[in-house]
């Protein structure tokens, strides 16, 4: 964990020297985008949801049980369990955010 918590509130400079080794580590990893119409268009919080789902619908393997940051995320194929704060207690949800 701790390359983790040593970028997590760092600049991007760090973030971007933590890539690498999590990719490296990662079974699988997505990245997804949203542009700022869509977020103007809906609110930050239905862009988050939408960019979490296809990021997680894009993992292969597909995970047996996803955990996240306190979003709530329904009709996924697996179950997903929402923490607040789950960046402090679960590595690939800190990790997710670099």
């Amino acid at each position: 964990m701790a390359i983790v918590s040593e970028g997590r509130g760092k600049r991007a400079v760090t973030h971007y020297r933590l890539i690498r080794p999590l990719r490296d580590a990662a079974l699988a990893w997505s990245v997804v985008r949203v542009e700022a119409s869509e977020i103007d268009r809906t609110d930050i919080l239905a862009a988050t949801r939408r960019a979490m789902r296809e990021a997680l619908l894009q993992l292969a393997p597909a995970p047996a049980v996803a955990v996240v940051d306190a979003v709530v995320l329904r009709d996924l194929p697996f179950p997903v369990l929402s923490i607040v704060k789950a960046d402090r207690i679960a590595y690939a949800v800190a990790a997710a955010s670099i």
